[in-house]
């Protein structure tokens, strides 16, 4: 299967010559360049998973709209800069050991659970 950059097949079959005068040489030289694509590379088809369709779409309908919750994210910098923000250890503590737990079971392999 052929390449195509810029929508030009690069197969040797594309390419034709063309005389050009040189500037320091009274000869002509040949120069080669690429043909239009044909109307059968034009019409080449791609078709796309079903996960790259669904992605897309996500993308499409989250245009515009932040990936995480602003006001949360304002909220939160307001109570630490007033020093009201009280950090949950308990839950820190999870989470660590949580994420600790995911980092031993990674490192044993694939297909291992908790």
């Amino acid at each position: 299967m052929a390449s195509e950059i810029n929508g030009i097949p690069a197969t040797a079959a594309s390419l034709m010559t063309t005389k050009v005068a040189p500037q320091s040489q009274s000869e002509p030289r040949e120069v080669r360049r690429a043909e239009q694509p044909s109307a059968a590379s034009q019409a080449d088809r791609v078709s796309l998973t079903a996960a790259a369709v669904s992605l897309s779409r996500a993308e499409g309908a989250s245009n515009g709209q932040p990936v995480f919750d602003t006001a949360r994210v304002d909220s939160l910098r307001q109570q630490i800069a007033n020093g009201t923000y009280q950090v949950n250890a308990s839950r820190v503590a999870d989470k660590m050991q949580g994420f600790e737990s995911a980092l031993a079971n990674h490192a044993k392999g694939p297909g291992v659970s908790p």
